[in-house]
């Protein structure tokens, strides 16, 4: 049984991550105990005030910031806003030297000076690439920033035309079936009944890690039952590589398979690349 003691002792000893830990394991008493409840606000309360005094370069910190992020925006545990906007302001700062990472947690805290300048630095960077393709492109970029200009709040699925293709290519090849990308890894298996399978960094990955694509049964309430990951011809460095290797323990202790499948410039076709995807779920029965 959790208990404040527990949690209070961790917080001295700044051990963040065995916190989140018991957070992620125990939300539901941590939610109808106001001890615990209590216990939680101090743990956050200190670990902001201590912030600043960290080095941008302590990973550890950044991810788990971000696990916090995934906290809150998987109500599991919700941030009041001030603490919200350091929390933001914390991972912008700590992921500059990513524009594009820090960019996607920018713009939740637009009006913020730091945050603003990574959204405008971002922008103009992207805008100015988008000029050097070409007049090819230049009515489908028009159509898109009108699109923007008039929303403000619209966002592509795809980042990119390869993506896309393969999607096309994934959904002619289930045809009976539904398929989606980018699927959180969190929304795919149930938290509760996996959690205790799964490996300290498994269970940080779990709220973090997303599946490029995964085919739903719509004839079972639309049941995952494909899990299908996109291979890089670029070698993939250190980071990469523990990633994925979390992602497919992740999917193979909740019973499944996660399928690597090469690049479609890889096969001769379109028709050789659909061949070697069915010829890969046929494995697995």
């Amino acid at each position: 049984m959790l208990s404040q003691e527990e949690i209070l002792n961790y917080v001295k000893a700044e051990n963040w991550n065995q916190v989140l830990l018991l957070i992620k394991e125990h939300i539901n008493d941590i939610r109808s105990d106001i001890l615990l409840s209590h216990s939680v606000g101090i743990f956050i309360k200190q670990f902001f005030e201590k912030m600043d005094e960290y080095p941008i370069q302590r990973h550890d910190i950044t991810e788990n910031l971000i696990t916090i992020w995934y906290l809150h925006t998987g109500n599991i545990y919700t941030l009041p806003y001030s603490k919200l906007e350091t929390l933001i302001i914390q991972i912008v700062k700590r992921k500059r030297q990513n524009l594009k990472e820090a960019y996607d947690y920018a713009k939740h805290l637009p009006n913020n000076k730091l945050c603003a300048e990574v959204i405008a630095e971002y922008e103009g960077q992207k805008l100015s690439t988008k000029s050097k393709k070409g007049s090819k492109k230049s009515e489908k970029n028009n159509k898109s920033k009108e699109m923007k200009k008039n929303t403000g709040l619209i966002k592509q699925l795809f980042k990119t035309d390869y993506e896309k293709n393969m999607f096309h290519i994934l959904k002619s090849t289930f045809d009976s079936f539904q398929v989606f990308p980018d699927i959180p890894i969190c929304e795919l298996f149930e938290w509760e009944n996996i959690k205790k399978k799964l490996s300290f960094p498994e269970q940080d990955y779990f709220f973090k890690g997303r599946i490029k694509f995964v085919v739903f049964d719509r004839f079972t309430d639309y049941t995952p039952i494909y899990f299908i990951e996109q291979e890089s011809s670029i070698i993939k460095n250190l980071e990469d590589l523990r990633k994925d290797k979390l992602k497919s323990e992740i999917v193979k202790k909740a019973g499944k398979i996660l399928l690597r499948i090469n690049k479609l410039e890889d096969y001769k076709n379109q028709k050789d690349f659909a061949d070697q995807i069915r010829l890969q779920i046929d494995r697995l029965h």
